[in-house]
């Protein structure tokens, strides 16, 4: 089974796009609690994020899914969904979790301490905006379970909702995910 972690727009019709494309049978977990969501842009979306979840909350909301389950799961994870899969890494058992995919998780800056106990992939932007992105990766590298994958392409390039929305990222990187689960 594969649970997929939203970034902060949430469930949108575009990731239940997504999802079908990948697996039908994919649970979605969001920080709104489900409910369908239509931002009219990045800074609405991030901004309600801010206001209404967080990191912290969101990653508590996972570990929490995660403790219910009863069988290995696969995770996929967007940006901030990516965040909080790098901040369970280090608490959750390879017994709960196969493998996690981490689609430019900007967030994970924060928690470098991290030793993930299950493999993460981390498929990264060309650049970030807002820190120094080779140094991160540099540290990510030395982390035990952790792979990187560099892109040509920008944060979002997955998502239709994001101005960095790359149709041919976004072809790649689902056959990419159809590979590695």
């Amino acid at each position: 089974m594969n649970i997929v972690v939203s970034d902060i727009w949430g469930i949108t019709p575009y990731l239940h796009k997504l999802v079908s494309e990948v697996e039908a049978e994919a649970i979605i977990h969001d920080p709104y609690d489900g409910q369908l969501m239509s931002f009219k842009n990045e800074h609405q979306a991030y901004s309600y994020f801010m206001e209404y979840s967080g990191i912290d909350s969101y990653t508590r909301s996972l570990t929490k899914l995660l403790n219910e389950l009863r069988t290995p799961v696969n995770l996929i994870g967007f940006s901030a969904g990516a965040s909080v899969i790098w901040n369970i890494a280090g608490s959750i058992n390879q017994d709960k979790i196969q493998t996690a995919m981490c689609f430019y998780g900007g967030q994970i800056r924060h928690a470098l301490c991290v030793t993930p106990k299950f493999k993460t992939v981390h498929i990264m932007p060309r650049e970030e905006l807002h820190f120094d992105l080779p140094t991160v990766l540099d540290m990510l590298e030395t982390k035990p379970n952790t792979e990187i994958v560099r892109t040509e392409y920008l944060h979002g390039f997955m998502n239709q909702c994001s101005a960095n929305y790359s149709l041919n990222g976004y072809q790649e990187y689902v056959a990419f995910i159809k590979e590695h689960l």
